[in-house]
């Protein structure tokens, strides 16, 4: 009889652990704000895939797609919400407020590798060289998490960056850093030195996670835009960005933000001669490709 009551006290809670176990955990904005996450390109046209990293940023109380507020989001469960509110006045002082949607879906997976998302309405502005629009015409949307893309660097010869605008950036293996810059900097002229290795480190942790799926990545350059020529010598190879650098992959804007950043604090001694740079855009031959751009596409 004993054995008995202890054996029906024990069903409802072992029910009750079972429910609890098996219950699906719902979905934090804690999941998504912190990461980078790049639009996976395997549902679309071969022609787009090897052109620009589309890039998603959950902020605390916003979302940005390629550096573009897209809106506000809201995370309920498993559903995601990105929308954009606005006041409306009427006559009499009135006011209506406004939702538009630009996106609705399930969250299926978020973690340290994907965001996988099934879409029930709306859409992602992906950027293909100079249009927009939604070229993704699948129901399951799917973001790689830049930290899955990290590459271990094998050996590192240099990267050297040129802008129309005169500025220049070379780094090598040995740490020895080049700089020239001509307008709206605090060091203007020609400079040289050599980095710690701690600022080392971090340059080959951005360059690691750099998608150099291609030799050479060419990007539209807008009329009166300056042009941006990054080349940079890594695992035994060489590999060519070139375009407006607003549309470089999000990892590539960091890490050339990076050096800039070490230019303007490192200890540079300046230099009374000029200093040549492997990247220049005056003497490379024009990097060209054939591509039909997309005609934009939007949800009805």
């Amino acid at each position: 009889m004993r054995t008995m009551i202890k054996l029906l006290t024990w069903i409802p809670i072992t029910i009750l652990l079972i429910s609890a176990c098996g219950k699906k955990r719902a979905f934090q904005v804690e999941d998504l704000i912190g990461q980078v996450w790049i639009y996976n390109t395997d549902s679309l046209a071969d022609s787009i895939k090897k052109f620009t990293d589309n890039y998603l940023i959950f902020e605390k109380n916003a979302v940005t797609m390629n550096g573009e507020n897209m809106g506000e989001f809201t995370i309920s469960n498993d559903t995601l919400k990105i929308f954009k509110s606005y006041t409306i006045l009427l006559g009499k002082g009135k006011e209506v407020k406004k939702v538009d949607y630009l996106f609705v879906g399930t969250i299926q997976k978020a973690d340290k590798h994907q965001l996988v998302l099934h879409k029930i309405a709306g859409f992602f502005p992906i950027n293909y060289q100079r249009s927009k629009g939604s070229f993704d015409p699948s129901m399951r949307i799917v973001f790689n998490n830049q930290q899955s893309r990290k590459k271990k660097i094998e050996h590192f010869q240099y990267i050297s960056i040129a802008t129309s605008t005169g500025d220049n950036i070379e780094l090598d293996a040995q740490r020895n850093i080049s700089y020239h810059c001509s307008l709206r900097c605090s060091k203007t002229g020609y400079f040289q030195g050599r980095i710690s290795k701690a600022s080392m480190q971090k340059v080959l942790e951005a360059i690691s996670y750099l998608n150099l799926h291609t030799d050479t990545t060419n990007y539209a350059v807008g009329m009166d835009m300056p042009e941006t020529l990054v080349k940079i010598h890594v695992n035994h190879k060489m590999n060519y960005v070139r375009g407006d650098s607003n549309n470089f992959q999000y990892a590539l804007q960091q890490l050339i933000s990076e050096l800039l950043e070490l230019c303007e604090t490192s200890n540079l001694k300046r230099s009374t001669q000029k200093l040549f740079f492997r990247a220049d855009l005056i003497k490379e031959h024009e990097i060209k490709t054939s591509f039909i751009p997309p005609i934009s596409q939007k949800d009805n």
